[in-house]
This record gives C-alpha cells, sequence and structure tokens, in this order.
C-alpha cells in the first residue's frame, strides 16, 4: 500500500511533526551561536509573526460565512460568550494548573535550573495553542483524510510550525518542541476520523466560529512573548469547542 495515499496513515501530520522537530533542533543549535540581543530580536520577530497569524485567522473568522451585520454581531457574541464559558470551565478542570504541573516535573527532572524549566512549560502551552488552535489544524488533517495525497493548507501549516518553533527555541529553550506531541495527537486524530466531520468542510459558519475564537486566543499570546502579562492560555482551550457548538445551534 501507498502511504502517500492510504487512508489510514495521517503522512500530513507526519510532515508537520518533522517540521518541528527540525526547526527546534535548528533553534537550539542556533541558541548557542546567539548573543541577547539577538535572542530580544528573535522575540519581537515571533510577536510579530504571532499577531500576522492571529490577523490571518481574524480576517478568515470575519470573512469566512455570512458577512451580514446581523450575523457578524451575532457571531462575535458567540466567540466571546464562548472564550468566557471556556476558561470557566478550563479553571474548573484546573488545565493550566495540569500544564504547570507538567511543567514543574520537567523542571525537576530535566531543566539543570527553575528559569528553564519554566520556560519550557511556557514554551510548550504557548506552541501548543499556536499549533492546534488555528482552522488549518483543523481543516488541513479533514482534507489529509477525505482526499488522496496531502492538502496545501497542511504543507503551508507545516512550514509556518518548522520557522515559529525555531524562532521560539531561543526563548523558551526545548519546550516548543514537547508541542508535537498535542500536535500529532490531535491533528492525526482528527484525519482518523475525517469521514465523520466531512459536513465540517460545507459548513462555513463553524469554521468561521473556530477560525475567530482561535484568533483570539492566538492574540493573547503575544502578552506572554513580550512578558507583558502572565495569561492562563490553557484555560481558554474548551473555547474551541464551544464556539462551533454555539454556531451549529444558534447561527
Amino acid at each position: 500500500m501507498n502511504v502517500f495515499t492510504a487512508d489510514w496513515f495521517p503522512l500530513g501530520t507526519f510532515i508537520n511533526a518533522i517540521c518541528i522537530l527540525v526547526g527546534g533542533c535548528v533553534g537550539l543549535w542556533l541558541r548557542r551561536q546567539l548573543s541577547a540581543s539577538v535572542q530580544l530580536k528573535f522575540r519581537y520577530f515571533l510577536a510579530l509573526l504571532t499577531i500576522a497569524a492571529a490577523g490571518g485567522m481574524i480576517y478568515g473568522g470575519v470573512t469566512g460565512g455570512d458577512t451580514s451585520f446581523s450575523r457578524l454581531a451575532a457571531r462575535f457574541g458567540i466567540v466571546f460568550v464562548a472564550l468566557i464559558l471556556g476558561a470557566l470551565l478550563g479553571r474548573l478542570l484546573t488545565l493550566q494548573r495540569q500544564l504547570d504541573k507538567l511543567g514543574a516535573y520537567a523542571r525537576k527532572r530535566l531543566a539543570k535550573s527553575d528559569a528553564e524549566g519554566q520556560g519550557v512549560s511556557e514554551g510548550f502551552v504557548v506552541c501548543t495553542i499556536l499549533f492546534c488552535v488555528g482552522p488549518m489544524s483543523l481543516v488541513g488533517p479533514i482534507q489529509d483524510g477525505l482526499d488522496k495525497g496531502i492538502p496545501f493548507p497542511l504543507l503551508a501549516k507545516s512550514g509556518m510550525d518548522g520557522i515559529a518553533t525555531l524562532a521560539m527555541v531561543p526563548r523558551y529553550g526545548w519546550g516548543p518542541m514537547l508541542a508535537v506531541i498535542p500536535v500529532v495527537s490531535m491533528q492525526g486524530t482528527v484525519t482518523l476520523l475525517a469521514r465523520s466531520f466531512e459536513p465540517l468542510k460545507d459548513n462555513p459558519e463553524l469554521l468561521a466560529a473556530i477560525s475567530l475564537t482561535g484568533g483570539l486566543m492566538v492574540l493573547t499570546i503575544v502578552l506572554v512573548i513580550l512578558e507583558i502579562r502572565k495569561v492562563p492560555l490553557a484555560d481558554y482551550l474548551p473555547a474551541l469547542a464551544i464556539a462551533p457548538l454555539m454556531a451549529s445551534w444558534l447561527l
């Protein structure tokens, strides 16, 4: 069986994982060669890259469905309610606390210092959200499962994730490379279950809700990257499921 067209093998996600790991390895090598001032410039570049990614997702969320004023107002209302409910549910489930515990474990086992361990934890959370909440992380794997070959959105996402990992590793250490685990788990599962998600491809309102919610979440990552404010990013993850559910019921 040719793995490049096999329905059972999430090849696009595999390529995505390879790009993240390669970008991380290159970033670790560059980290030893870069001065503190150059690493600071990397952080600013990363913030700009994140803003651009968030802007593209928000734009897709605004233009992806019905663009009438009433529908846009309803969509924004749904997204903000989903973010509030998602934050409450995430806090109830202690998602951020659990990820902090994971970071503490990594700090204890692998990191050389508390500061390095904290960077590993933050890098893992930031990259998990950046790589997993965008519409391409959902639509790409769906197309990978439904169509023959590898869809362009997933190839483009793989390249962007690799570049983002390269840019983040000088700031967060090897933590961003750990994001390959949730990326493979989520996207691989979506690809394998793609036929159950086929109606999603033809429902622009659901995709718009996901894109708009994800864009607003990604935008908050800038606050963490620039160390302006610590945001419990993981607590907002349930909003990605709540927003499309509300959109399917109300729009």
